[in-house]
């Protein structure tokens, strides 16, 4: 009796059964130190939160200090106009594109509009166009799937389910890179520079705030460019900031656009207080987290 075949058999079998079990340990690791990373990341942010409400503690009057001198008055330079939406407002909350309206209620022309921020985001990364066509609207509908019971404020890693966290297009969209620069597409960042979850905001863009790249996500590139030249001409007139008004912008984007007026979908009122956060990012994983100081 030729028992080749047969121990052939059992061969294909546990090498099939290793193989399946090798990968299951595998992805159990990447689990388990993406888990932990964003634990320690959490701890981290912790910490800064509470430094932060230990300095708002009021101390004891000091003695009086003798009177400083009046610092003479800076000479007035030539600066070029550069667009405060091309600065880098990671840690400005009303410069990113809030989910909140989204996850309460799913909006065409939103919803389109943060896709387009993630593309424009990540696009040209090999690693995150290599994810096929759509790539962006996947990571969207996963993102939106699971929003809160309530409207209590969360953070974007509490979007993203654990079976997520451990596949590498979550993990990379979560990390960035150290360093990144969205105009020249080198690098790319960390998913919270760009987006953020404010349930007490019922808007998802504060125009006044709004990044370049939030603007163009959601008015296209062509749009956003003479915004951008509009509120320049603004700054030539006066040497400071200008903003496009709300009657402004409606006249400026009139015909160009499908759909309703952009103030259905955007403030214009300048926001009288910042909500601040602080970042901590795990050094194992990269993964970055961001927590909010209470006031």
């Amino acid at each position: 009796m030729n028992i080749l075949p047969l121990v052939f058999a059992f061969l294909a079998v546990f090498v099939l059964l290793s193989s399946s079990f090798t990968r299951e340990l595998r992805d159990l690791f990447v689990e388990k130190a993406t888990f932990q990373g964003s634990m320690q990341a959490s701890r981290s942010a912790l910490s800064e939160v509470e430094a932060e409400r230990y300095k708002k503690i009021p101390e004891k009057k000091a003695e009086e200090k003798e009177e400083e001198e009046t610092p003479s008055p800076a000479k007035k330079r030539d600066t070029p106009f550069r667009s405060y939406r091309d600065k880098k407002l990671c840690d400005n909350e009303y410069s990113k594109f809030n989910l909140a309206p989204l996850l309460r209620e799913k909006s065409p022309k939103l919803y389109k509009a943060a896709a387009a921020l993630l593309k424009n985001l990540y696009g040209q990364v090999p690693f995150f166009s290599s994810q096929g066509e759509g790539w962006e609207y996947k990571v969207l509908d996963a993102l939106l799937s699971n929003p809160p019971s309530d409207d209590k404020d969360i953070e974007l890693i509490d979007l993203v389910s654990k079976q997520n966290l451990a596949q590498p297009l979550y993990f990379k969209l979560l990390r960035g890179t150290k360093k990144y620069q969205v105009q020249t597409g080198k690098g790319y960042p960390p998913l919270h520079h760009f987006f953020t979850i404010n349930f007490q905001e019922k808007k998802a863009i504060c125009f006044p705030k709004a990044s370049r790249a939030v603007l163009e996500a959601y008015f296209g590139f062509e749009v956003t460019s003479k915004i951008i030249d509009k509120e320049k001409e603004k700054w030539e007139k006066a040497h400071k900031q200008g903003i496009l008004t709300k009657a402004e912008l409606v006249e400026l984007v009139q015909g160009k656009l499908r759909g309703d007026d952009p103030s259905d979908d955007m403030s214009f009122t300048h926001p009288k207080k910042m909500k601040k956060k602080v970042y901590s990012q795990d050094e194992a994983t990269g993964i970055s987290v961001e927590a909010s100081i209470p006031e």
